[in-house]
């Protein structure tokens, strides 16, 4: 009778090396995926922002009666409120897990829920920010996850939305 040979003593080194370096390059792929998808919130947000911003500009310099409200609501989705001419637009701009935060004349806070919104106007004649309140302007909104933040800046001079 024969007998059988048993040399299977486990894997070779080289064999360990490349699974590992297979596993580390999906983990990596992975990781990038996920940080993509953060970044491709925040930046939906930040345009849908600033669109809503400069339309409401260029309503208002078009000599229809325009502003446009920002808070967040009760499910936790960044709003934005047209008003033009008594007739009332709402829409959501942003997910409900990102943070909002504003800065009023440098003091920066969260935005605020419905009951106290914030109202931005813009001049009819050349499309500069409004102040809120005597010479205190709305500088930027700031929206917020994970770490990652984008800023749309509003230059009170031009009333031009940008997007940093």
């Amino acid at each position: 009778m024969k007998k059988k040979r048993l040399d299977n003593a486990g894997y070779s080194l080289l064999e360990v090396i490349i699974v590992a370096a297979i596993i580390a390059l999906v983990t990596g792929l992975v990781i990038m995926s996920f940080g993509a998808l953060n970044t491709r919130k925040l930046d939906e947000c930040a345009k849908k922002l600033k669109m809503g911003l400069e339309t409401n500009r260029v309503t208002n310099m078009g000599k229809l009666s325009a502003s446009v409200s920002v808070y967040v609501d009760g499910q936790g989705y960044l709003v934005l409120e047209e008003d033009i001419n008594g007739e009332i637009n709402t829409k959501r701009v942003g997910d409900s897990g990102l943070t909002y935060k504003y800065s009023f004349n440098g003091v920066e806070n969260s935005v605020p829920q419905v009951s106290n919104k914030i109202t931005i106007r813009f001049d009819r004649n050349s499309g500069a920010l409004k102040p809120q309140e005597t010479n205190k302007f709305i500088d930027y909104f700031l929206i917020e996850l994970d770490g990652i933040d984008m800023k749309v800046s509003i230059d009170k001079l031009t009333g031009k939305v940008s997007v940093d």
